[in-house]
């Protein structure tokens, strides 16, 4: 397989922990099965600062935002709906890569 390039991972995160890396890490499988090179922030960030601190949170949401200029596409997966990180994303791929390419994906909630 010869990925397609660096894609951008956006999917809720914050209140449903659980549920929510689930099916984040479905999304990260989805998009490798796509032949994609995929980053989710939310999912790696996390790992180092506590998602609970809004200085911690907001610190990992800047540095996340670094890897987009680098990226093909912003994939959001949208089988939960727009969680606010995903609502702020969008207005930023809007004001800021509004050529990028993006793309709305549903894989079905978890089993």
């Amino acid at each position: 397989m010869v990925p397609n390039g660096l894609t951008i991972i956006e999917s809720p995160y914050a209140g449903e922990l659980e549920r929510n890396r689930i099916y984040l890490g479905r999304a990260i499988r989805h998009a490798i099965s796509l032949g994609e090179v995929p980053f989710a922030s939310h999912g790696f960030f996390t790992w180092v600062f506590d998602d609970r601190d809004p200085a911690s949170r907001k610190l990992g949401i800047q540095l996340g935002y670094y890897f987009w200029p680098h990226a093909e596409k912003v994939v959001f997966y949208m089988d939960y709906g727009e969680s606010n990180g995903m609502e702020q994303a969008r207005h930023r791929l809007e004001k800021y890569f509004p050529d990028m390419k993006t793309a709305h994906r549903r894989i079905g909630r978890n089993d």
